[in-house]
């Protein structure tokens, strides 16, 4: 008789808004393949997670978030006024800040109740080395594009399309550089919990992802930059989203006029309708020709040929 197959996995998880439900999914799929899942995260997420059939713990020493209001959002991303300066509490309040603390909720997890695979959350690499202090092989999970320097792609959250000539290279080997050398001030507070864990201290962002056994990018390869570049233990596995219902969205905004602006904020921009700069080039429309002198293309005087004139018509049969 042969006996069904299943795998201890540990899921540690972070609240970090929408893309909660790449990692939802993930756990929902391993559940329906017959897995034993438990996640480890923040008392918000657990009924996203009990609802996908998981066991569900909650961390003891990692930091509380709940994005669901904004008076408990840890890393309050709308006070930033620059991509660096939201980088900076991501990095301070998340990924290495509290590293010590997600290590050692991790650890004592796995001597409660081995598992087999760990599952870390991107938001939170630093519980890989809880995994590695414990022997347990472990995934990292991107939500969506590969996060990490490779040739041919430039930075995330910059809005870069890839480089084209030497001045594009340019533009992107110094970008990267800016990014990973603001990611690699929380080192030290990582390397501190990887030396109470008995581990080597790292350098960079991306040889902590190197000690996963997989970086699994919930993204197709055909949507990310190169996508060929990525490191060796990458794997693309597409999108990782289910439509699971789970009722209406709330919003954590009482008001409009409550509501913050943010690097995010799309309808605060200073170029959007009804910004700052919009407004300050608003102007009262004037009569048809009322300003003819200031609609003419500069360097053709009164009773020039227009361009067209001279040129003939733009379209037509040939005379």
């Amino acid at each position: 008789m042969i006996r069904n197959f299943y795998v201890l996995i540990l899921v540690a998880g972070w609240d970090s808004g929408g893309v909660v439900e790449a990692v939802q999914t993930v756990v929902r799929r391993a559940v329906a393949r017959g897995h034993q899942v438990r996640v480890l995260g923040t008392e918000g997420l657990r009924s996203r997670f009990e609802s996908a059939g998981a066991g569900f713990r909650v961390y003891r020493h990692a930091p509380d978030n709940d994005v669901r209001r904004a008076e408990t959002d840890l890393v309050r991303d709308w006070e930033a006024r620059t991509p660096l300066g939201m980088f900076a509490r991501v990095r301070d309040r998340v990924m290495f800040g509290p590293a010590r603390q997600f290590c050692r909720d991790l650890v004592e997890e796995l001597d409660r109740e081995p598992a087999d695979v760990v599952v870390v959350d991107t938001l939170i690499p630093a519980a890989l080395s809880g995994a590695e202090a414990a022997g347990v092989p472990s995934v990292l999970l991107m939500h969506g594009t590969y996060l990490l320097p490779r040739a041919g792609a430039p930075p995330f959250g910059m809005g870069f399309l890839p480089a084209r000539g030497s001045l594009g290279r340019l533009r992107d080997r110094a970008a990267w550089s800016l990014t990973m050398a603001l990611f690699r001030t929380g080192m030290p507070a990582l390397n501190q919990a990887r030396a109470e864990l008995g581990l080597a201290p790292l350098r960079n962002p991306d040889e902590l992802a190197a000690t996963a056994e997989r970086v699994l990018v919930c993204t197709s390869p055909s949507f990310d930059f190169a996508a060929g570049a990525v490191a060796g233990n990458v794997r693309y596995v597409g999108p990782q989203l289910d439509d699971a219902g789970g009722g209406a969205w709330e919003d954590p905004w009482p008001g409009a006029a409550d509501r913050p602006a943010g690097p995010g904020r799309l309808e605060r921009h200073r170029d959007a309708p009804g910004g700052p700069a919009a407004a300050s080039r608003r102007r009262p429309r004037t009569a048809p020709g009322s300003r003819a002198d200031d609609h003419r293309p500069r360097g053709r005087r009164r009773g020039d040929p227009r361009p067209a004139e001279r040129c003939g018509p733009a379209v037509g049969p040939p005379r």
